[in-house]
């Protein structure tokens, strides 16, 4: 496997900083080949399912080339945590390589590095 490149979308930047962290960009510099989603809990309580327009043309497109998903949002949403990207793995078969709330911990700073460095 290559090297994935790390594709972001974000609402309120929060998710951003988190990509940026790793070299991520907007979904819409995907250059072709592997890639890591980096996704916000987002939508209303209730429909953290929901998956912004530019995601679902990217995954219908090139579904293929995903290989993980990082989920950022806040963990006072409950069960809607994450749900988004937690459903997108599952979906497409792909690791669920770590969950962040709001800001990076060592262990999710960890576990993203550990995966990055097995591609």
């Amino acid at each position: 496997m290559s090297k994935p490149e790390i594709l972001y979308w974000s609402s309120t930047g929060v998710t951003r900083r988190v990509a940026e962290e790793f070299g991520g960009k907007p979904l819409d510099s995907y250059g072709g080949g592997d890639f890591i989603l980096v996704l916000p809990t987002y939508g209303s309580p209730g429909d953290r399912l929901h998956s912004p327009a530019s995601v679902k043309r990217l995954l219908k497109q090139h579904h293929e080339n995903l290989v993980g998903v990082i989920g950022v949002g806040n963990t006072n949403f409950g069960p809607d945590f994450c749900a988004l990207a937690r459903h997108i793995a599952l979906e497409y078969g792909v690791p669920l390589i770590a969950c962040v709330d709001l800001f990076l911990t060592q262990d999710n700073y960890d576990s993203i590095q550990d995966f990055l460095r097995r591609c």
